[in-house]
């Protein structure tokens, strides 16, 4: 398991198959919900006949199913949660849905996580399997992106602030940090919050009641992912009155990616708003990939190994990125050094270690299946 990694639709649109096997041998791929809609919209894509669209899908689907992807929880929910006072970490791991504890029959202790109603939804497409309500999805999704009026709401921004487009963009994030700790501005951002979560009244009620007895006085300490994606809010809305970025209606979907960030090493992207935008939203310790550098550094690998193959004078898997190369470069700078072999590479596991692998897990693979036969059917997705 490597680095964790987020790409966007862009950055898969560019790479083979081969390249995504290579991409799981040294990368823990991190999935935001925002990715899988991106996909399924491509069914109800303007001008594209539906055989053709059909077949977009199913391909983006195969190579969005690494076996060692995980879904990330909906920024949406994990902001819910943050508001009303739920512990949330942002340490570059993902946050995942449904998981259980399982207590193994020697007393220890794990947790079992299901396969995800995404991850069924992705083996579908893969297949060119389509629920009627996936159907209405990508056409509900495409009619509300195209709705979207960046350029209207730009106009009634710039009425409001001084807008002249003379400001860097490292001057218009230390304005979006300089208000996020505006004592006045506070309740604001919250209310912002609720409104583009969609939460219910209930949920309004109890954060602002949380707010003024836990004698917060700065978001950042009341809720830290909401005022992640404050800040992410707010540096999309003023890059777009200074003109940093322009106001195609899609630019909306793509800053969601952002929501993510927090969950992943490192942020993979062909799409010129997420670099134009990344080093204000990534923090010091993480990277900015951009799709055309991750391609060639898997490609070499993916070369390099059927040469192995074909020629039989060394085992193809224990084929390794270059010296030099940006996997590694990306390996040791987040996870500080270089393994002697990758997770999938080397020399394959000997019989004695499979066996003693294999005893050590077997009580939590007996007390998983308990887990799941005890669990009601999982919904599939859309959950609707």
């Amino acid at each position: 398991m490597g680095p964790t990694i987020i790409l966007d639709k862009s950055a898969y649109q560019c790479l083979s198959r081969e390249d995504t096997f290579e991409l799981d041998r040294y990368f823990l791929v991190v999935v935001p919900p925002v990715l899988i809609l991106e996909v399924l919209a491509d069914l109800k894509k303007p001008g594209m006949e539906p055989d053709k669209a059909q077949a977009t899908v199913r391909q983006l689907a195969r190579k969005i199913q690494p076996s060692q992807g995980i879904i990330n929880v909906d920024y949406r929910t994990l902001c819910t949660n943050d508001l009303l006072g739920s512990e949330l970490t942002m340490d570059r791991r993902p946050v995942v849905g449904g998981a259980k504890r399982v207590v193994a029959g020697d007393g220890s202790v794990g947790a079992f996580i299901d396969v995800q109603p995404e991850d069924e939804a992705l083996i579908r497409w893969s297949c060119d399997s389509f629920d009627e309500a996936e159907e209405l999805l990508a056409a509900s999704w495409r009619r509300s992106s195209k709705a979207l009026d960046l350029e209207a709401f730009k106009r009634r921004l710039q009425r409001r602030i001084d807008w002249a487009p003379r400001r860097s963009l490292s001057l218009v994030r230390q304005v979006v940090d300089a208000l996020l700790v505006e004592p006045e501005a506070q309740l604001t951002l919250i209310d912002c919050l609720i409104e583009e979560i969609n939460a219910i009244p209930e949920v309004r009620e109890w954060t602002l009641s949380r707010w003024r007895y836990g004698g917060f006085s700065r978001l950042s300490d009341f809720a830290a992912f909401a005022h992640h994606c404050a800040r992410v809010n707010l540096l999309f809305q003023l890059a777009l009155v200074y003109e940093h970025i322009g106001t195609r209606s899609t630019n909306r979907i793509d800053m969601e990616y952002f929501y993510y960030s927090p969950f992943a090493h490192i942020f993979c992207s062909g799409d010129r708003l997420h670099k134009t935008l990344a080093e204000e939203v990534l923090a010091r310790d993480q990277s900015f990939v951009w799709h055309d550098d991750l391609r060639c550094a898997l490609r070499q690998v993916s070369e390099a190994r059927q040469l192995a193959k074909e020629s039989g004078r060394e085992d193809p898997h224990g084929v390794q990125p270059e010296e030099g190369s940006l996997i590694r470069k990306l390996w040791t700078r987040h996870l500080g050094a270089w393994p002697d072999r990758s997770s999938s590479g080397g020399s394959p596991v000997s019989n004695e270690e499979q066996e003693r692998i294999m005893k050590e897990i077997a009580p939590f693979m007996d007390a998983c299946k308990r887990a799941e036969r005890a669990s009601p059917p999982r919904p599939r997705w859309p959950c609707l």
